[in-house]
């Protein structure tokens, strides 16, 4: 153990270490019920998932990421609210595994039940980096709490699993006005969160994957655009 950070008072907790000779980040999360609150927390857990070593967040999270993850009375109300929305996207921004992965339709894999059964929910989550390799995982019943418990075992692999190659700006996009201006827009709610991350250094870090990830959105937009105007000059022809 390396250094050990409490975010929040109760709520957050980072830790840092190592596993086998490789630097390892353990966050423990306990979110607020409230949607207001939990937007106020997510935040500050964000820029602790910009690291380069493995992540392995987990805890109660207080909100569901699928509609399938909840059932009962409540089922399908607001089951997306902007507090899962910012959890689902900090996630994916750190390509970041769902231990137990998705439900399916007819699985039953919930983490929280009332007493009287009338309401069962997935609010708590393991998610790991994709370096992280799972050999098994279950719920376990805890006989002090509404919650089970999520046990796994998995093993480092001691490399990031990574796409299909290096990226490479399109620069004919960076001529376009239309660019321009959504990325003067984009950057300077960026901005906006410098705030929320320890040093402007690490801000910046993550600024560089947010741009990558523009001009890529971006880019594909404008692919399928082409194609679609092929294809129209097709039928003419």
């Amino acid at each position: 153990m390396d250094s050990v950070t409490e975010l929040e008072g109760g709520r957050a907790l980072v830790v840092d270490g190592s596993w086998a000779g490789e630097p390892v980040r353990l966050i423990n999360v306990y979110a607020p019920s409230d949607v207001g609150e939990r937007q106020e927390l997510f935040p500050r857990l964000r820029p602790q998932l910009v690291t380069s070593g493995t992540i392995m967040m987990g805890g109660d999270f207080n909100c569901i990421l699928e509609s399938g993850h909840r059932c009962g009375t409540r089922a399908g109300e607001g089951w997306m609210d902007d507090g899962a929305k910012l959890l689902a996207e900090m996630v994916g921004e750190a390509s970041l595994t769902d231990v137990i992965g998705s439900m399916g339709a007819d699985a039953r894999n919930f983490t929280c039940s009332r007493p009287d059964g009338s309401v069962r929910s997935r609010i708590d989550f393991v998610f790991t980096s994709r370096s992280v390799r799972i050999r098994q995982h279950s719920m376990v019943t805890v006989h002090f709490s509404y919650h089970r418990a999520i046990r796994f075992q998995g093993e480092l692999t001691g490399k990031f699993l990574t796409g299909p190659g290096t990226w490479k700006l399109n620069s004919s996009l960076l001529g376009r006005e239309d660019v321009q201006e959504e990325l003067r827009r984009t950057y300077s709610e960026w901005q906006d969160m410098k705030d929320t991350f320890q040093s402007i250094g690490k801000w910046w870090e993550w600024v560089k994957g947010r741009i990558q990830d523009f001009f890529k959105n971006v880019g594909r937009k404008a692919a399928r655009g082409r194609k679609r105007e092929f294809s129209r000059l097709q039928q003419q022809l």
